[in-house]
């Protein structure tokens, strides 16, 4: 029979061993806390040996292949290994359904010591999913590339901006982007990824799929209306007369606002317009006039010229001289000269001498150039006048004016390397702060961003300035440079100026970090940093 002592001794130590165990329980809970889960304020005396064991064995246990799916309950951070102190590798956002190949214990989380290994790779938690059944899984599986289409006809109006993806997925790549408001047609639509509760996707007639989440189907009366909106075949009217633009305007390869942007005019330029017809409705208006020089832009934001104002503006004295100025910019005979300009405001560098030719970089108020060569193009603000410049690239005479070879000594011919005011180590440095945050459509901050929410809640937290709301506003934060000059700090688009669907931050020459899409986290990248379209170095 044991003494009485021996058994106190026991009793103590039972006792100790329960508190360390506690202890170790609620350490466990609490190092949760480095991922987006809640800590845990107490842990129990019956879970607490568990989550000693899973505590400091989770890398050593072995893992149980299974073939199973789980959606997940709230916004997960993929870990390298079952372990909430293990790197964040990957996020998964709510309500996503995901893949397990395996599972096995590892940190205690709410009391739950199961992890999965993703077939992405990683590995998730166990407390924050629950099992997809196989109907369920056959209606949100993300294999939505063989899911049947059903051929459908009708007109949708998209209630916020919208991603254009090669497939019915939240992951299949982005095509391009759709505005607020763009009336599009549909032809086809099939079940996909699940977004906001609804998993039907539309194809669109000029290609790439869309969530319904955010469109609403037009009324065949408003879809009349807005003929105008896609029928861009309607029949041209031939007439002849020039018009002023009242605001910075898009040119467009049809009459409708889902046309490609094939350039830009700036406000005050005064253009000839050939033919017109019916397109996409502006600002009250299903107007649109066809250019001299090709495109289609919105009679919306143009007020006519008459002939005696046009003749005044035009070089030739005659509406007709200033024609063919603008008919044959590639044609037009050049005139070697050798002269510095200087800009009188921000201009962009045209790939011709035509506001509708393609912008290849642009230069900032002030900056000094060198022009090689002149010839007449486009009309801007009354002169005909185009200037050549030593690097490149043709640039109107309407905001530039000629400066001495004194003054012009102190600065380079043309300011590619555009200066900034912006401290690019300070902008890498809070960008980096919000790797592993989950993207939301939508997001601006701090604890979901989509891209554009990212560059611009960084910009906002270092400068105090607000470069804009979504990517097209944020092109006009500063000036466009060539990618192959980006540095740390400037801004990298994807998609035609005007018509950009992602951007992110340059973390070097080489390295940029952004919010992908939805599934992802924010991450720092390498590869596609070449594939960027335009870089733009913000003011």
């Amino acid at each position: 029979m044991e003494s009485r002592k021996v058994m106190r001794k026991r009793s103590i130590k039972h006792k100790r061993s329960l508190f360390v165990q506690k202890g170790l329980g609620i350490t466990a809970a609490l190092a949760s806390t480095s991922g987006v889960f809640t800590s845990l304020v107490h842990a129990t005396e019956s879970t607490s040996s568990a989550s000693n064991t899973t505590a400091t064995l989770s890398k050593s246990s072995s893992a149980t292949t299974i073939n199973q799916q789980f959606k997940t309950t709230a916004s997960l951070n993929v870990r390298a290994s079952a372990s909430t102190s293990a790197s964040i590798v990957d996020g998964v956002a709510a309500n996503t359904t995901v893949k397990a190949v395996a599972k096995q214990s590892g940190t205690s989380v709410n009391g739950n010591t199961t992890w999965y290994k993703l077939s992405t790779g990683g590995w998730i938690s166990g407390a924050y999913v629950k099992s997809s059944s196989s109907s369920s899984s056959s209606t949100s599986n993300t294999n939505t590339a063989t899911g049947t289409e059903t051929a459908v006809a009708k007109s949708v109006k998209t209630t916020t901006a919208l991603n254009v993806r090669s497939n019915a997925q939240t992951s299949s790549s982005v095509v391009r982007g759709l505005s607020a408001n763009a009336t599009v047609n549909v032809v086809a639509q099939k079940t996909g990824t699940s977004v906001n509760g609804n998993t039907k996707w539309y194809k669109l007639s000029s290609g790439g799929w869309i969530t319904s989440a955010y469109v609403q189907e037009v009324s065949s009366s408003s879809s009349n209306n807005s003929s105008t909106s896609n029928n861009t075949s309607t029949t041209e009217t031939a007439i002849s007369k020039n018009v002023k633009t009242t605001s910075a305007l898009n040119v467009r390869s049809s009459a409708s606002t889902s046309g490609s942007v094939v350039g830009s005019l700036s406000n005050s330029t005064t253009v000839k317009v050939v033919a017109q017809k019916s397109g996409s409705t502006v600002a009250g208006t299903n107007t649109w006039y066809k250019l001299s020089t090709g495109g289609w832009i919105t009679a919306a934001y143009t007020t006519a010229v008459s002939t005696s104002s046009n003749n005044n503006q035009s070089n030739t004295g005659s509406s007709s001289g200033s024609t063919s100025t603008n008919n044959n910019t590639s044609t037009a005979k050049e005139q070697a000269i050798s002269k510095n300009l200087q800009t009188t405001t921000g201009v962009n560098v045209r790939a011709d001498a035509s506001t509708s030719a393609r912008v290849v970089s642009s230069l900032s108020s002030n900056a000094t150039v060198k022009a090689v060569a002149q010839k007449q193009g486009t009309t801007v603000s009354g002169t005909a006048t185009w200037y050549k410049l030593s690097t490149g690239g043709w640039v109107t005479a309407a905001y530039v004016k000629e400066v001495s070879s004194s003054s012009n000594s102190g600065s380079n011919s043309y300011n590619t390397n555009v200066s900034t005011s912006v401290n690019g180590a300070a902008i890498v440095a809070e960008a980096r702060k919000y790797i592993g945050t989950p993207y939301q459509w939508g997001g601006k901050g701090p604890d979901v961003f989509d891209c554009s929410g990212f560059t611009r809640y960084v910009f906002l937290q270092v400068t105090g300035k607000n470069i804009g709301d979504w990517t097209v506003p944020q092109e006009s934060a500063g000036t466009i440079i060539p990618v192959s000059q980006a540095q740390a700090g400037d801004l990298l688009f994807w998609g035609e100026k005007g018509n950009t669907y992602h951007v992110a931050i340059a973390t070097s020459n080489s390295s940029y970090i952004h919010a992908p899409s939805t599934g992802y986290t924010v991450t720092e990248a390498k590869s596609g940093f070449g594939t960027a379209s335009f870089a733009l170095r913000v003011k």
